[in-house]
């Protein structure tokens, strides 16, 4: 199928073939924004040793490198980081008065729910299981989200307490909380073998999702009693109980020791997840369906579905063509075909986020050593023939990879894209991370859409005649592989360079990110990329070496990474947002990772078959809390 089908507007032909070259057959581009002929003036870059070069504009608070040392007085007492904010920005379609969706098919007591993609369900944390199983209600994490003000309460957790040098954090837990299938209750024990079996600094083999995300936050978790249990702190960050052991964003579940030691790793590997959740697992078959079964007298909330089936459907299409017929009750569908659902008589919901879609340059490995460890690292991805990857021992070739990037950045139309790929539903960013949708984001920090003075940059930098350039947009996630495709189309028509398209499954992409060897621009919202992240959050992390192990996006700074140090440990949630408005220079200046559009994360869900469905908010979605649908009577 052509591009065209998506994009009326923006008439890409994409060619057959694994790698597409992108031809253009015709354009329809509008407008641009005031024009920039060239990139904030470059200041002198560091030498080799310092590796990586200063933003133009001077951070408010200069990242500096903060001692890996746990302090030795007691500090001024912390700043909680910001809750989530209310996400006023989302403009969510309500259904028709008057106009009636179509009969349901699923039998009473039974919700399927039509998704892109049904993953593996690995019953243990270090093969990568124990995230999605947490949205979708088999699994549990420590904390959790709830409408108003609080962001990160008890969840298994009951309470804790955070030392007063901040050098760990203290929880007890939750008792009579039962795992799956008979296997017991509950016990420090499991909460400390799930995270550590997990955490890329304790388990090296670790693939979690989250493996790069605990690693810079927690050191080795210990058991003090049967329900309590001690988290040290690598350096104390105000989101420790907000992102990786929350499901309100990065969830990291619960599993069975016990399983553990009576069953083996290939077992658990090879079996279903045994968690706490209000949904047990009665089949799982990858790239398939997963069908859960309601968990009876479950500690916390006892689900009204007594069936829920989560049906693996790739093709948009068809998911909005099963919801429209009743063949499915909730569904996941593409942007674009929101308005009409709505229309026809479904309810939207979500969890009140929306995804940054950015493009990261990877290869742009700056930092030689780990900013934690101070380990040399190995630098695979650093191809220095790549005009967008700049040698940071080579001042003028730092410069030179600034323009190139900084062309690429302009050479794209951020309204058109967000206009056309969300239905107008999403909105153009310009940078990574800092969302123009948020009251802290500054005018200085836009980046405008000016192919003259892009095509001006390139010619500058040395190639006058352009240059091949690979963009990679996952196949099993629709709009970051049709971004992936416009922007090609732009950088081939406006720039005039021969751009490949690579598109294919993220988790088999996803290894090259990980181990730091992709050296080609990809479509990625890098973790922090979420409306409305909190702006005193320590951001950017996935751009430095401290999330070695884990996810990356193939960029490191080390300036970044002592922004994100000198964050997290920083008490004083004001001056957490001056750091942060100094990485946003930094991003400005150096365009690492420049912006596309915002698109909320929504779902359709038939009112026939459920009459409500209170969503807890999270940066992730737009599927959670099953257990809290109400069925239609």
């Amino acid at each position: 199928m052509s591009s065209a089908t998506f994009f009326p507007r923006l008439r890409w032909l994409v060619l057959p073939g694994a790698l597409a070259f992108l031809a253009v057959l015709a354009t329809s581009c509008g407008g641009s924004e005031a024009p920039t002929a060239v990139p904030p003036t470059a200041r002198p870059i560091a030498t080799a040793t310092q590796v990586a070069p200063q933003a133009t504009t001077p951070p408010a608070t200069q990242p500096t490198a903060q001692p890996t040392a746990q302090p030795t007085k007691s500090p001024a007492t912390p700043t909680p980081a910001a809750a989530l904010p209310t996400a006023t920005t989302l403009s969510i379609p309500t259904p028709v008065q008057g106009v009636s969706a179509p009969n349901p098919k699923s039998a009473a007591g039974t919700v399927t729910v039509a998704v892109a993609d049904v993953a593996p369900g690995l019953g243990i944390g270090r093969a990568g299981g124990g995230e999605g199983e947490v949205f979708w209600g088999v699994g549990e994490t420590l904390f959790t989200t709830r409408k108003g003000p609080v962001f990160g309460e008890p969840w298994l957790a009951k309470q804790w307490t955070v030392a007063p040098d901040l050098s760990k954090v203290t929880i007890k837990l939750q008792q009579g909380v039962q795992f799956h299938k008979g296997w017991g209750e509950m016990t420090a024990s499991d909460v400390v073998w799930s995270i550590n079996d997990a955490s890329a600094r304790t388990n090296p083999k670790s693939i979690h999702p989250q493996a790069g995300d605990l690693a810079p936050v927690f050191l080795e978790w210990n058991v003090v009693d049967k329900f309590t249990v001690d988290a040290p702190f690598v350096g104390f960050d105000p989101r420790w109980h907000s992102n990786a052991i929350s499901d309100g964003w990065q969830p990291t579940g619960v599993f069975s020791k016990k399983v553990f030691d009576d069953k083996g790793e290939a077992w658990m590997r090879d079996n279903p997840q045994i968690m706490t959740g209000p949904f047990e697992v009665k089949s799982w078959v990858a790239d398939k369906q997963a069908t859960l079964e309601a968990v009876k007298n479950h500690w916390r909330k006892s689900p009204e579905v007594q069936t829920l089936q989560y049906i693996e459907i790739p093709d948009s299409a068809i998911r909005r063509a099963g919801i429209l017929a009743g063949e499915f009750d909730i569904a996941v569908p593409e942007l674009k075909d929101i308005r009409e659902l709505a229309a026809k008589g479904f309810k939207t919901g979500g969890t009140s986020n929306g995804s940054e879609l950015n493009i990261a340059f990877a290869g742009n490995l700056w930092e030689t050593k780990h900013a934690r460890t101070g380990a040399e690292l190995t630098r695979v991805g650093l191809d220095k023939s790549k005009p967008w990857i700049g040698d940071p021992a080579d001042p003028a070739s730092m410069e030179r990879a600034r323009k190139i990037r900084w062309a690429l950045a302009m050479g794209y139309d951020r309204k058109e894209l967000a206009e056309v790929l969300t239905a107008g539903l999403g909105w153009a960013t310009d940078i990574s991370f800092f969302n123009p949708s948020m009251p802290q984001f500054q005018a200085k920090w836009k980046v405008p859409y000016d192919p003259k003075a892009a095509k001006a940059l390139i010619a500058e930098a040395g190639y006058p005649s352009g240059f091949e350039i690979e963009i990679f947009g996952q196949s099993d996630t629709q709009i970051r592989k049709e971004t992936a495709e416009a922007v090609a189309g732009y950088w081939a028509d406006k720039l005039g360079l021969k751009v490949t398209v690579q598109a294919f499954l993220y988790r088999v992409f996803r290894p090259s990110i990980v181990n730091r060897e992709t050296k080609i621009p990809f479509v990625n919202s890098c973790d922090d990329g979420r409306f409305p992240r909190p702006w005193d959050w320590p951001v950017a992390t996935t751009m430095t070496s401290i999330t070695r192990g884990g996810f990356s996006c193939g960029l490191e700074a080390p300036e970044i990474a002592q922004a994100w140090l000198k964050a997290s440990a920083e008490p004083d949630l004001q001056k957490r947002i001056e750091i942060n408005n100094g990485v946003a220079d930094f991003m400005h200046h150096w365009m690492l990772a420049p912006g596309t559009f915002t698109i909320p994360v929504l779902l359709v869900y038939n009112p026939k078959k459920i009459d409500s469905w209170e969503i807890r908010p999270s940066l992730s979605g737009p599927i959670n809390s099953p257990e809290m649908i109400v069925l239609k009577k």
